[in-house]
């Protein structure tokens, strides 16, 4: 089970940011879903964390805060910004800083290092989204749109649009740190392109020479 996990790990992480993103997507998803759903990309986040690493113990401190405030009974009267919102992106925050270093500096590149990129790539969605909606709870109208109030959902889309700089036009950000936000993703997007692209000519030049 340990090689497994060693072995898998960005795969893991993969699939388990990809579920986050699909709960976070529906319209008011159920509470154990969503809690379910973070708790697996915790512990796969975790897992793709070398034990000898100087990212290794904060991490793992946050991860655990992170779960322990999403599983705070709604009778505690926690604010919902520390419920659901700065624990979360703190860990995928440090977690994005970890794997970043992995898929860039690692070598030989191997496949396995490839869908740590794709993972890499799901975690600014989530976390640009996780910082959108902060956003907006603490300014309110911070976005404009014509489809209604916005909710975590909106910005998962909004992340998404953005990142892959495809940007709809339907959900507008007005406020200045908002706008600061999008434009930084919209530039992250078209940097990860290159950098994707240089790691898989890395990978079809170490096949070549093996």
């Amino acid at each position: 089970m340990k090689q497994f996990l060693s072995h898998y790990r960005f795969r893991l992480l993969l699939n388990s940011v990809l579920l986050a993103l699909l709960v976070l997507s529906l319209p008011s998803p159920p509470m154990l879903m969503e809690l379910g759903s973070l708790l697996l990309m915790v512990l796969a986040g975790i897992n793709t964390v070398r034990s000898h690493s100087k990212w290794f113990e904060l991490i793992c401190a946050m991860g655990i805060l992170s779960l322990c405030m999403s599983f705070v009974p709604d009778s505690w009267q926690i604010h919902p910004l520390l419920k659901r919102g700065i624990p979360q992106i703190a860990f995928i925050l440090l977690l994005v800083v970890s794997i970043f270093h992995r898929v860039t500096q690692q070598r030989p590149v191997t496949r396995e290092l490839l869908y740590g990129l794709c993972a890499l790539y799901l975690n600014f969605v989530l976390s640009f989204a996780l910082t959108y909606n902060l956003i907006e709870h603490l300014h309110p109208h911070s976005f404009q749109t014509g489809n209604g109030p916005l909710d975590m959902a909106s910005f998962v889309y909004f992340s998404m649009i953005t990142l892959t700089t495809i940007g709809y036009g339907d959900i507008v950000p007005i406020h200045p740190l908002a706008r600061l936000l999008a434009g930084s993703e919209a530039i992250m997007g078209a940097l990860f392109i290159a950098l994707a692209v240089a790691r898989g000519l890395s990978l079809m030049n170490d096949d070549i020479k093996g």
